[in-house]
């Protein structure tokens, strides 16, 4: 359907008017009248039209789908209600005619020229059932009608109540709640004494819900014009829109132009009107400039934006004091501004006025008019940025708090394009990233839209590495203890020792650990954690201690030598872990000591002098193997008493 702007201005009027528009999940679309008929009425003077009769001029154009297309109702001037143009807008579903049940809400949009403004007497609007054709009817003298279409009309807006919706210039939207089933609506003009006048029909529409995805933020048509902020205000004419239409063409360079003049009588509005109300938290983005000044807040006196509601007010104005927020220039501009905010109500329809207060600028251009679904924002704010830390094999879940009802919200890893790597409300990167520096972007999309994207936010998930390090295992003697050592310690690292493989008490903070003396084989951890980011190598180094064992034999018992001689040999037996040499050294007294001999086969020779004194001597026999590892053997070695020879003496 082909969908432009015009010229207008905006009133609903709400006479028990439901809230037809649903939540926007649900798909409301305008469903437009499209089929038409007319009937002119006029004073008939011998069976025929006389100088008094209504007229129409391009019927159809009320019904073929285009917004600012409109058919025109006349009546000249002459008698009161001596001529009349009714036009009836009917709708039909497949060629047959519809049928809405009461208080079914239902809108028509006509024009209202000046000189009709407090001079409403000659227009009525209501609803209608069957339309039917009638054949022409002229009396001799009196009212008559030319062939045509009539119906069964229940009017709703007559000379009675008509100036309670219209009180300006311009275009209207007049909303009708009809009590009782209709097919449709019409609007009748009849002649005003002495006043000529036509009014333009546009178009009537319901909302109804479709299964079509929708653009739901397009704007269907935009209204502007010129209401009083008195009575008789409008009468001034130097308050006007000029190409309310390049508001939304979604060219920056194009402009609307709100032109207040001096008057402080009336004000000035630019509508656009969205197909689908918006969800709360929405944002609505206006771009600005002025022929005459360098736009700041403070120069914005008499510039509010209302949002509306099926034609009600839905929140307050956001305006220059209060709830209205800062002008910021545009990027890449030198004259244009930018003003974004969030509506925190549901809308279907903003009204942005100018005009109508003292100081107030002569001229505001309007550029565009954008709603977005609101921008998602996450937890997690680090110097001015969504951004989290984590260690690598780990992950961080990056959360939105300003969720949207009928949002669908779509994680990225590219700005624009890239692929579609979650959605939902929240994120969590991969835990298999290596490091460095990661940058996801979200949107909101709206449920069962076609098009409508929220401005992405970005986050960033920063990857610091895992410490890395070195730490060699060693091998010692069974007893012995060992040193362990990192090799190349980090100054930025912090290096923790457990027994555990997790968990555990710290034996030791530090780059080396002395091991107490050990009995088995035993393996110790080593965990480095970086100062700087807190992060950890992915499992605690394991460090291995292998022990050798030490040799042994067992010496024959109570070795010893006799008084005088000077060498003797020790049996052993029982060698065990392959002692190759040995030993000994003495506590005290003249035998001398021996080192590093190979030890022979299954005794070990002694030497001592000849004058060694008879005693016990204590000595220690160590024996080493191959692999270095020593075993100290004490024994005791005596030297024996030898019996003299008896002496006989014979006297």
């Amino acid at each position: 359907m082909k969908r432009r702007s015009c010229l207008s201005f905006l009133v609903f009027v709400c006479v028990f008017f439901p809230v037809f528009l649903h939540a926007q999940c649900l798909k409301p679309k305008r469903t437009y009248a499209s089929h038409q008929g007319y009937l002119r009425e006029g004073l008939g003077i011998l069976g025929g039209p006389a100088l008094f009769y209504g007229e129409i001029e391009n019927a159809d154009n009320a019904v073929n789908g285009v917004v600012t297309d409109a058919s025109t109702l006349k009546v000249g001037l002459g008698l009161l209600n001596a001529a009349a143009t009714t036009q009836f807008l009917e709708f039909k579903d497949g060629g047959l005619t519809s049928t809405f049940a009461a208080n079914t809400s239902v809108i028509v949009k006509i024009s209202v020229p000046s000189q009709l403004v407090g001079v409403l007497t000659g227009v009525e609007i209501g609803s209608f059932t069957n339309m039917h054709d009638v054949s022409a009817s002229w009396p001799l003298i009196g009212l008559g009608n030319f062939a045509g279409q009539d119906a069964v009309k229940t009017p709703i807006y007559t000379s009675v109540n008509i100036a309670e919706v219209i009180s300006g210039t311009g275009e209207i939207e007049i909303a009708l709640t009809p009590h009782q089933a209709f097919n449709g609506v019409y609007v009748k003009l009849s002649s005003i004494v002495a006043l000529g006048s036509s009014i333009k029909v546009f178009h009537a529409y319901v909302m109804e819900n479709t299964t079509t995805p929708l653009a739901c933020n397009e704007v269907v048509d935009v209204l502007s014009g010129v209401i009083p902020t008195v009575v008789g205000g409008v009468l001034n004419v130097t308050d006007f829109v000029d190409k309310p239409e390049r508001a939304i063409d979604g060219d920056v360079e194009t402009f609307a132009a709100l032109n207040t003049g001096v008057s402080v009588l009336n004000k000035v509005f630019l509508s656009p009107i969205y197909g689908n109300p918006s969800q709360p938290g929405d944002e609505v983005t206006i771009i600005l400039s002025s022929p005459s000044a360098l736009l700041e807040a403070d120069l914005l006196t008499g510039f509010t934006v209302q949002p509306y509601l099926n034609g009600v007010k839905a929140g307050p104005p956001f305006k220059k004091t209060g709830t209205f927020l800062s002008i910021d220039l545009l990027t890449g501009s030198t004259d244009k501004y930018v003003m974004t905010f969030p509506v925190s109500t549901s809308y279907d329809r903003l009204e942005i006025s100018a005009g109508g207060v003292l100081g107030a600028l002569g001229a505001i251009r309007v550029h565009e008019i954008i709603r977005k679904p609101a921008k998602p924002i996450s937890a997690g704010i680090v110097n001015n940025k969504y951004e989290q830390e984590v260690c690598q094999g780990s992950t961080a879940t990056f959360t939105l708090n300003n969720l949207q009802a009928c949002t669908t919200y779509k994680w990225y890893d590219a700005e624009a394009g890239g692929n579609e790597v979650g959605s939902g409300s929240t994120f969590a990167p991969p835990t298999t990233l290596t490091d460095g520096s990661y940058d996801y972007y979200v949107r909101g999309v709206k449920t069962y839209c076609s098009t409508e994207i929220s401005d992405p936010l970005k986050v960033t998930l920063k990857v610091n590495p895992l410490p890395t390090l070195s730490v060699p295992g060693t091998t010692i003697c069974s007893g012995s203890s060992a040193i362990l050592s990192v090799t190349t310690p980090d100054a930025g690292f912090t290096y923790n020792w457990y027994s555990a493989v997790s968990g555990g008490t710290t034996l030791k903070t530090g780059n080396s650990y002395t091991t107490p003396a050990l009995s088995t084989n035993t393996t110790y951890y080593v965990e480095a954690v970086n100062q700087l980011t807190g992060c950890k190598n992915a499992s605690r180094e394991p460090v291995n201690v292998i022990l050798n064992p030490l040799p042994n034999l067992t010496l024959e018992p109570n070795p010893g030598i006799c008084e005088g001689l000077t060498t003797t040999k020790i049996p052993y037996a029982n060698p065990v872990f392959d002692p190759i040499s040995y030993n000994i050294s003495w506590v005290a007294g003249p035998i001398s000591n021996v080192s590093n001999q190979t030890l022979p086969a299954n005794e070990i020779t002694i030497s001592v002098p000849s004058n060694t004194p008879v005693a016990v001597y204590q000595g220690v026999l160590t024996i080493k193997n191959a692999n270095g590892c020593e075993r100290a053997i004490p024994f005791s070695f005596r030297v024996k008493l030898v019996p003299h020879k008896p002496t006989v003496s014979i006297n």
